[in-house]
């Protein structure tokens, strides 16, 4: 969570049930958010303000182990990964719908 880039509004949309945590998360949105960011393919994936799905930052934990920049959705072109080539890849456990609505938020 501590990679993330919310902006601090964000950070509510957040479902953390642990007050302390979100306390600190909201206190670490207010200092750490940057609006610009130079280098996108290396950007953390996971709890952006920039990257939402159905207007949330989202994270998905069984993707995790595997992903957590862009650069690891991309194919040596710098395309992103078809669906076929993504499971082969990682061998992660996700259905087609899944993978394009992250790709779909990262894209955007």
């Amino acid at each position: 969570m501590f990679r993330s880039n919310l902006k601090q509004q964000d950070s509510t949309l957040l479902n953390l049930k642990d007050t302390f945590l979100k306390e600190i998360m909201h206190y670490w949105t207010k200092f750490n958010h940057k609006d610009d960011n130079l280098d996108f393919a290396s950007t953390y994936i996971w709890y952006k303000s920039h990257i939402k799905i159905e207007n949330r930052p989202f994270f998905c934990r069984s993707w995790l182990r595997r992903i957590k920049e862009i650069k690891d959705l991309l194919d040596n072109d710098q395309n992103f990964l078809i669906y076929n080539a993504f499971i082969d890849k990682y061998r992660i456990k996700t259905n087609y719908l899944e993978y394009h609505k992250v790709i779909s938020a990262v894209a955007h």
